[in-house]
């Protein structure tokens, strides 16, 4: 679903023929290490034509710098030519053929892949409390976090990243207060973030959030393409387990829940392998792109934000989406659209304390005796 990316510029700048043109059928693997060398020479080109440009725009390299970058461009321009003569025509020809070869191999299609995370702000649960006289949440003072599981779905997708390639979008529903959260992915090293805000998508139960999220998710489709779809488990706030399933159930995507592993992901035969957590075990399986994936906590362990992830952070201006940026049925979203609604909150009334049976250790006889005529009473033992 993804859109291929257009290298000819590239590749016409390096001196290589467009990849059209590349006849991938002759390869000479005695070339390989040339074509390296070639590959990472026309890259060096390529970034220092870039340092060369953006230095005289930007004003900021002093002169006699700026010169000899310029010397030092035209003299590996040059050099190249050169080598080229000297290669003759025909090991030229093996050596573009390797190249492409390289690229391809390293590419795989993974740089053209788009991984979608839906992440939730929720209310820190180990300082939540709930009023005794209205039985409703008290939300003051309560810090605010990104829910448990959606952050391992997001360190999947960033480990996605990292080994094959491409783009990471993070995108969540909520109030103003969400992009707090959403600043807190990019720190991680999410490439975008896009929260849908809108009063119109207020109150909305797990029903109608799906339809809110499947309808961003569409837009993103038909603009970017989308590949994986990956969730939390469930949001520690409400434990339905029901928004992942229900976004791949209105995009009609295969679903892939409690993943512990992803053991393989085929970015060219668009295809995944995971292992997910059942009762008894694990279990492998597997299935095509696009797909969604809900994850577990036992699928990672989360990593630092770096510096300079956390500097864009600050800075990043994330992309609002309300009603009017999407085509919604405005009677699907919100209350309106939630045929469930919350009536109380309460919370579990405390435990009191067990009965201890003194005299164990002195006359264990008579402890247990004692403990037996407690016992049969309430029918957890028969009376023999």
């Amino acid at each position: 679903m993804s859109k291929v990316l257009n290298k000819n510029k590239e590749r016409v700048f390096c001196g290589l023929p467009p990849v059209d043109n590349v006849d991938k059928s002759v390869y000479n693997p005695e070339n390989q290490g040339l074509a390296m060398w070639s590959y990472f020479h026309g890259k060096l080109h390529i970034y220092l034509w870039i340092m060369c440009k953006n230095g005289l725009k930007a004003k900021s390299l002093p002169f006699n710098l700026w010169i000899k970058l310029w010397i030092l461009w035209i003299g590996e321009f040059f050099h190249t030519v050169l080598l080229i003569g000297m290669l003759g025509k025909n090991k030229y020809t093996y050596k573009l053929h390797i190249i492409y070869l390289v690229e391809e191999k390293f590419n795989e299609g993974g740089k053209n892949m788009h991984y979608v995370v839906c992440l939730k702000q929720v209310p820190d649960t180990t300082e939540v409390k709930i009023d005794p006289e209205t039985n409703t949440l008290v939300r003051e003072g309560v810090p605010a976090i990104i829910n448990p599981y959606d952050i391992h779905a997001l360190e999947a997708a960033l480990q996605l990243k990292d080994k094959y390639g491409g783009k990471v979008t993070v995108i969540s529903m909520g109030p103003s207060m969400a992009i707090e959260a959403l600043k807190k992915a990019v720190g991680y090293g999410a490439d975008q973030a896009i929260l849908l805000s809108d009063r119109a998508f207020a109150g909305a139960d797990t029903l109608a959030t799906s339809y809110a999220l499947t309808k961003a998710i569409e837009k993103l489709d038909e603009e970017e393409g989308v590949d994986l779809i990956l969730c939390g488990k469930q949001a520690v706030d409400g434990d339905t387990a029901q928004v992942g399933p229900g976004i791949a159930c209105r995009m009609n995507l295969p679903q892939l829940t409690y993943v512990m592993e992803i053991a393989e992901l085929d970015t060219k035969g668009k295809s995944i392998k995971v292992y997910r957590k059942v009762k008894n075990g694990k279990e492998l399986a597997q299935t095509q792109l696009p797909a969604l994936l809900t994850v577990v906590k036992d699928i990672n362990e989360l990593r630092y934000a770096s510096l300079d992830n956390m500097i864009r952070a600050v800075r990043y201006q994330c992309t609002i989406w309300d009603k009017t940026k999407i085509k919604f049925e405005v009677d699907k979203l919100g209350l309106k659209g939630s045929p469930t609604m919350v009536r109380n909150i309460f919370a579990p009334p405390e435990r009191g304390g067990g009965e201890i049976i003194p005299g164990g250790e002195e006359n264990p006889e008579e402890a247990v005796k004692l403990l037996v005529d407690k016992l049969i009473p309430l029918e957890i033992i028969a009376n023999a």
